[in-house]
């Protein structure tokens, strides 16, 4: 694996392995959401425990997080419910053992509820790195998550530190892998509308790799 591309992927794997609050409400496309975090009403028991799930997490508890999921999914949760749990034992998984791989399984059983789940899926193919993990982050990013709009927006889960500009910019990396240079440079630039400094910032070493590919 050459030097840069190790860079891309640890600036990436850093943010999606990362957790801060930062600033975003619950989890969607475009003001959407894909549920609340933290609206205030009373929760049903499944949506409590995956809301400690969540607390267990930014606190580095992550074998109580994952035995927090676990008591949703034993207690006859609804399909969101459960979707959300298993996208949270995904990054619990994923955070315990800093490998995108170890959370799979679950993202994969979330994916189809659950946008921060498809992005936990991105991380594992981005981890893989082969032309036709590329084309399943392009699948992901542009059409299920982007639904085809080149300027999407993406507000994660806030305890999520990954940013809308890093997806577009790991979506212009898989563009330029796939050769498709007009599109990749259309999302490093809007990546860079997006991060004001990022020339200070984590998504500037995914920029500079999509630089280095597309010459």
């Amino acid at each position: 694996m050459n030097h840069l591309y190790k860079k891309l992927l640890l600036a990436f794997i850093a943010a999606i392995l990362s957790f801060s609050l930062v600033g975003c409400s619950g989890g969607g496309v475009n003001g959407e959401g894909g549920g609340s975090y933290d609206s205030g009403a009373p929760l049903p028991n499944g949506n409590a425990f995956n809301l400690k799930g969540w607390s267990e997490i930014k606190a580095g508890h992550y074998s109580s997080a994952i035995a927090s999921f676990n008591k949703v999914l034993a207690d006859s949760p609804s399909p969101q419910e459960e979707a959300d749990a298993h996208n949270g034992l995904g990054w619990a998984k994923a955070r315990q053992n800093s490998l995108m791989a170890a959370g799979r399984d679950h993202f994969v059983r979330a994916k189809d509820l659950s946008y921060d789940a498809k992005v936990g899926m991105v991380g594992v193919y981005l981890n893989q790195a082969s032309k036709e993990d590329m084309r399943q982050i392009v699948q992901i990013l542009a059409m299920e998550i982007g639904k085809n709009n080149p300027h999407f927006n993406y507000s994660p889960n806030p305890i999520l530190s990954i940013t809308c500009a890093d997806l577009h910019a790991v979506l212009a990396y898989a563009y330029a892998v796939l050769d498709e240079t007009e599109a990749a440079n259309e999302h490093i630039e809007y990546a860079k509308t997006l991060e004001p400094g990022y020339e200070n910032k984590p998504v500037n070493e995914i920029i500079k790799m999509v630089t280095f590919v597309n010459r």
